[in-house]
């Protein structure tokens, strides 16, 4: 993994808070007040997930991190050892 220095990291961070928050955490005030805006209970989901989407791509971005990237590795990796085993 990259090291990144520390103020990058600490953005990161708070990105991954906002994320979290904004992923059906916790949010039941402000979940309202948008829900009250649009009048459409499916636009206040749809902004919620897309606002978690956003942070938590700005937190992958920051921290360096390739969660693809690993997940492909770790697919091919099982997809070799089943072919190796022949289960």
């Amino acid at each position: 993994m990259k090291v990144v220095n520390g103020t990058r990291q600490n953005l990161a961070l708070i990105a991954l808070m906002i994320a979290t928050f904004f992923n059906p955490l916790g949010f039941d005030v402000l979940f309202k007040m948008i829900w009250d805006l649009t009048g459409s209970y499916w636009h206040t989901i749809a902004i919620f997930y897309l606002l978690s989407a956003l942070f938590f791509g700005v937190y992958f971005w920051l921290s360096g991190k390739r969660p693809v990237a690993y997940l492909v590795n770790i697919l091919k990796s099982k997809l070799l050892k089943i072919n190796k085993n022949g289960r």
